[in-house]
């Protein structure tokens, strides 16, 4: 039986969708601030955790990820190194988020400026996300999901698959579908 479904279910979904289909670890859930109490409501019994990273002024911000793809991604030497100029002292998960957590905190007052390491929790790769530091946004060599300064037929593979699971999940959450039904379609569909 199809039921309409919210608009921030809907955003959530289409936001979500690369990780409900399991070829992202991670990715930000930007609900408007009325919204706040929706984000665990939507992750429930998918077996996707969700972090409140910061709230701006009409908006609040969250990561939902994968936990082993996300520890994964920490346990690569290149990253950790990367992560631990930019002084994370520990590479387990919990000490990660807090630490980008205070960061995040810090970027919505106006104190730092944005953290940009939450690319490679994003799963972006990390030539890109230091390209993107270092040209500070400029000289890319193409942009899409994010700006790429290396392999841009990989990530334009990439970006591919991303729109494709973002169409679909817009479909299934405007006939009503929550993020447990959207990750259930999707299961072995975009891994295989």
């Amino acid at each position: 039986m199809d039921r309409k479904a919210p608009d921030a279910v809907i955003q959530g979904a289409v936001q979500c969708a690369p990780v409900l289909a399991g070829i992202k670890p991670s990715n930000l859930l930007i609900l408007e601030k009325a919204d706040h109490h929706i984000a665990e409501r939507l992750i429930e019994e998918t077996g996707l955790s969700c972090e409140f990273l910061y709230a701006g002024k009409s908006r609040a911000v969250y990561l939902v990820y994968r936990e082993e793809e996300l520890a994964g991604i920490l346990e690569d030497c290149s990253r950790q190194a990367f992560l631990r100029r930019l002084g994370y002292q520990s590479m387990n998960t919990e000490s990660v988020l807090s630490r980008l957590k205070k960061r995040c905190k810090g970027y919505s007052k106006g104190k730092t400026e944005y953290p940009h390491e939450l690319g490679i929790l994003l799963g972006y790769p990390l030539g890109d996300v230091i390209g993107f530091i270092v040209h500070r946004g400029k000289d890319f060599i193409f942009s899409g999901y994010w700006k790429v300064y290396e392999n841009e037929a990989a990530a334009r593979e990439t970006f591919e698959k991303y729109h494709y699971c973002r169409r679909e999940a817009r479909k299934m959450a405007c006939q009503g579908k929550g993020f447990r039904e959207l990750r259930r379609a999707f299961a072995g569909v975009m891994t295989a």
